[in-house]
Parts: structure tokens; sequence; C-alpha cells
């Protein structure tokens, strides 16, 4: 009995569990609901199911003073519901860091994909592999410190969801075969 118009949903989240093919080490578990979390809430606001204030005011529930000493990288360091939320957070900061570095032709999706492919347990250090080879070492950075410290992301504003998160150019992949 769940709503599905929520940025919350847990239709929603649950959805991206079943996307979800990779066995993450303890180190990188942060992910998986963190993961589901963000996607959960862009998806339901991409549908047209909440505003984007109640996207960024689910995303800004990883802001709060509880979480300050998470380390997603660190289970044994996270409040209860750390990985949920500041998780959703980071994640959401390195989706928005990647499409702005690559002037959007890359997103967290392309992350998620790589992740997907590993042959192998996941890592957080897998997972900052598979986010420099989509955005560069600057963006590698970025989410290594998100993910290995304390330091928590901020929110974005709607011009600035509006300008990296809108219709994504076209991408081709090409080869020549002789």
């Amino acid at each position: 009995d769940s709503p599905v118009d929520d940025a919350d949903s847990v239709w929603l989240h649950e959805y991206v569990h079943t996307r979800q093919s990779f066995t993450a080490s303890d180190s990188a578990r942060w992910f998986v609901e963190g993961g589901a979390n963000y996607y959960a809430a862009l998806l339901a606001y991409e549908q047209g199911n909440v505003s984007y204030e109640s996207f960024r005011d689910a995303l800004a529930r990883g802001q709060r003073d509880r979480y300050g000493d998470d380390v997603l990288a660190f289970p044994g360091t996270w409040s209860a519901g750390g990985d949920y939320l500041k998780g959703a957070l980071a994640t959401g900061a390195v989706d928005l860091a990647l499409r702005r570095e690559t002037n959007r032709t890359a997103s967290f999706q392309g992350v998620f994909r790589d992740l997907n492919a590993h042959d192998g347990t996941v890592t957080n250090t897998v997972l900052l592999d598979a986010v420099e080879d989509a955005g560069g070492a600057n963006v590698r950075q970025y989410a290594g410190g998100l993910t290995q410290s304390e330091r928590t992301a901020d929110t974005w504003d709607a011009a600035t969801h509006e300008r990296y998160f809108a219709t994504m150019p076209a991408l081709f992949d090409v080869s020549i075969r002789s």
C-alpha cells in the first residue's frame, strides 16, 4: 500500500535493487541502499510524481547532523540510515559532478552499468575506478572525498538540475571493422 508518488517510493527503491546485479564488499555496501534511494527519488521526479523540491528534500536528509561523522566506505561509522540517506546524497552529487565534468555526456548510470559488469566483488575502489573511467580524475577525487571521509555533499537547485539532468545528448559508439 506504499504510494508511488513519493520521493521515498518503496516500489521504485526495490525496483532499483532488481537492477543491481553485483556483489558489494563492506566498503561499497553504502551504494546498495544509497543508490537505490537516490534513483528512487530521481525516477519519482523524472516521472512527474513528485516536485523538484520533494526530490531535493529527500536527498537533503543526508545532510543531517547525525550523519556528520559517517564515512560511507566504513560501515562501522554509520548512524542508523546513514548508508540510505548520506549514500543517496553522495550518489546524486557524484552524478551531478559526472554530468558537469563531461558536459552531460556521462552520468552515474554508466558507473552503475560498469559495477554490474564487474567480474568479482565491487569494492569502493572499484566504484571509484568506474567513476574515474566515466568522468576523469577530478570526479574520482570528489567521489573519494564523499565516500572515504566524513565530508557531506550539498544539494543543488532546480536550475542546476535542469541544466545538467535534462535530456542527455545522443552518444554513439562507433567502430570500424576491417
